[in-house]
């Protein structure tokens, strides 16, 4: 993929998104795709590509159109007309065939949890592989893992779960993961799964994830009678498997659960009157296909080259300072746009306008090494920005936003840390191919930088706007925003260079 390319696959994504960016001209066996961009010497630049020579009409087909037979003659003679090569390229990069959606997705389920008033107050978070949908499960712990990674770097704790707390299911062998300590305790519910046997090593880590802020949930519970009652002390909420337990022993089950303390959660509520009956039983949360089936979240992956992500691993075991860390998250627009939706759960409950270097702050170094030790595992091996003309398109931007940013406002480094996010969230969606509404509820991102994006306000939006106008983007509300920013044209052109070398040579 060349930077023209490059270009081109924004611009369309643009238009998908309500833009208005440009595009090209079909003609009857070619397309024109155009541009007016720096990063294109000559200005304007035109090109045809034509497609093959096999579905072009032959001087046979020609002749017998001037002879006449009509459209169906002459359809029946060439056959069905072929898309433009260039245009069914394109096409392709943006929006994935059926065949290929499965293979170039991720997939999570979540299933809502309601109280007794029908409020939704959690979700359970679903291991979900393949093309069918399912949940076939082979390794627990390979799929709380995934889980989890796809929940934290994929979707973001924000787009997974919204302002709702999280069940994930765990067997043994996830216990003492450091998976689990990327999550935020306060947000979620372990729930041991059926399966587990409950010894002293299983006792004493439920003793542990309880201390660091778990909830504890027991699995698809029939009966308490094998649950020692130092174990119950541990636990916040019991599962009752509706489909398992005889609905004769509810009532019993029920209050037993109630009487050591716990809340009751009615799993596969399957109708009204299962969920009226569990209602004057005292049940106190519940799940089940009477309220919704689980809901499967599919997104393209977005996954950090693994060659970026050995460099910061190598970082992070140096002791390396804030600024260090800080600088090297930018060189990957990628890593930055996982750290920021990592960092999106624990800002929950507090400021959303965080910096980079407060992000890394936030999540510390332990839980981020942690975080890229598990991205390292799952990698497929994304191109590095200097072999991907599409991320570097998305790193220029950004640079060269923070360079605007410093021009105007000095030393306000939070003011040229929101530019620099803005830069790379404002095209951040072409490479995981969603809206930009989509990446910015899953990043949880500043409400500034939200309406830059979204609706070109206050002064991020005028510079989001100048560098769209400084690659060529027909943005139509440009000129009001370079009178406002009021730097010279020239000094904007020098510093739109700068940004456009730094990037293309970035090691």
């Amino acid at each position: 993929m060349a930077p023209q390319r490059a270009i081109e696959l924004a611009r369309r994504a643009a238009q998908a998104d309500g833009g208005g960016l440009g595009g090209s001209v079909r003609h009857r066996h070619s397309v024109v795709a155009w541009s007016k961009s720096p990063l294109c010497p000559g200005g304007h630049r035109f090109r045809r590509c034509r497609t093959p020579h096999a579905s072009r009409p032959s001087r046979r087909q020609r002749d017998c159109r001037n002879q006449g037979g009509g459209r169906r003659a002459r359809l029946r003679r060439r056959g069905p007309p072929r898309p433009p090569a260039f245009s069914h390229r394109i096409e392709n990069a943006m929006t994935p065939t059926i065949e290929t959606e499965a293979a170039l997705s991720v997939l999570l389920g979540r299933q809502p949890i309601l109280d007794r008033a029908g409020a939704l107050v959690a979700y359970e978070l679903l291991f979900r592989g393949g093309a069918a949908d399912t949940a076939c499960v082979i390794d627990d712990h390979a799929a709380t893992e995934q889980v989890i990674l796809n929940a934290i770097a994929q979707f973001g704790v924000a787009g997974a779960l919204g302002p709702h707390r999280g069940f994930v299911n765990i067997g043994r062998a996830s216990l003492d993961a450091d998976v689990l300590l990327l999550l935020e305790p306060g947000r979620f519910t372990l729930e041991l799964l059926e399966h587990v046997v409950i010894d002293a090593e299983v006792e004493a880590a439920l003793f542990r994830m309880q201390a660091a802020g778990f909830q504890i949930a027991l699995d698809d519970v029939t009966a308490l009678d094998r649950i020692p009652a130092r174990v119950l002390a541990l636990v916040d909420v019991v599962k009752i498997d509706l489909r398992e337990t005889p609905a004769a022993d509810w009532a019993g089950l029920i209050h037993a659960i109630h009487a050591a303390g716990c809340r009751v959660l009615a799993e596969k509520v399957e109708t009204r009157r299962e969920f009226r009956q569990l209602l004057d039983l005292g049940a106190d949360l519940f799940q089940g296909y009477f309220f919704a089936r689980p809901e499967i979240l599919r997104q393209s992956p977005i996954s950090a080259s693994q060659a970026a992500l050995l460099k910061f691993s190598q970082m992070l075991a140096s002791d390396p300072t804030l600024v260090d860390l800080q600088s090297e998250v930018k060189r990957s627009p990628v890593l930055l746009a996982q750290l920021m939706k990592f960092a999106g759960s624990a800002s929950a409950a507090g400021r959303q306008d965080l910096t980079v270097g407060e992000a890394i702050a936030r999540v510390g170094t332990r839980q981020l090494n942690r975080l890229v030790q598990l991205l390292l595992f799952a990698s497929e091996g994304r191109d590095d920005l200097a072999d991907d003309p599409l991320l570097q398109l998305v790193h220029a931007r950004a640079c060269f936003m923070e360079s605007m940013a410093r021009e105007l406002a000095g030393d306000d480094d939070d003011f040229a840390d929101m530019a620099f996010q803005t830069g790379i969230f404002s095209l951040m969606h072409v490479v995981t191919r969603q809206t930009r509404a989509q990446l910015l509820q899953q990043l949880g991102t500043s409400p500034r930088i939200a309406a830059a994006i979204l609706r070109s306000e206050g002064r991020l939006g005028d510079l989001l706007l100048i560098a769209e106008h400084m690659e060529g983007f027909e943005a139509a509300s440009a000129a009001p925003a370079l009178a406002r920013c009021r730097i010279d044209f020239g000094r904007l052109s020098a510093l739109f260079t700068r940004a456009t070398q730094e990037t293309l040579s970035s090691p």
